[in-house]
């Protein structure tokens, strides 16, 4: 596991932003092109060094509708649920063992 990213699925939202593309004949070498909103969080501060968070989330808006389409999430965080549950059965939230510089943009694609 290098760089595996959780997404959240959209639930057909990009299926609506694409069809309010090609209403407004919105295209780009052929293929339906709409704006989004992107943002990401990193778990913690950083300015131009010590770039080493442990989770980052992202999210992308649909600008047309204004819905949700996309959540990445990246973790390298492990945390066993419990000592008394077996380690095949235990919760792990680990996704992420590339490097923190790279979560942001990994999760966005």
């Amino acid at each position: 596991m290098k760089g595996k990213v959780c997404v959240v699925h959209d639930g057909g939202r990009c299926r609506i932003e694409k069809r309010l593309a090609k209403q407004a004949c919105s295209y780009h070498e052929g293929v339906p092109e709409f704006t989004v909103i992107v943002d990401g969080k990193w778990g913690k501060r950083s300015h131009k060094y010590s770039y080493n968070a442990n989770s980052c989330v992202v999210i992308i808006v649909g600008m047309a509708t204004g819905k949700l389409l996309h959540v990445g999430v990246c973790s390298k965080f492990y945390s066993p649920s419990t000592q008394d549950i077996p380690k095949d059965k235990q919760c792990c939230f680990k996704n992420w063992d590339a490097l923190s510089s790279k979560m942001e943009t990994d999760a966005i694609v």
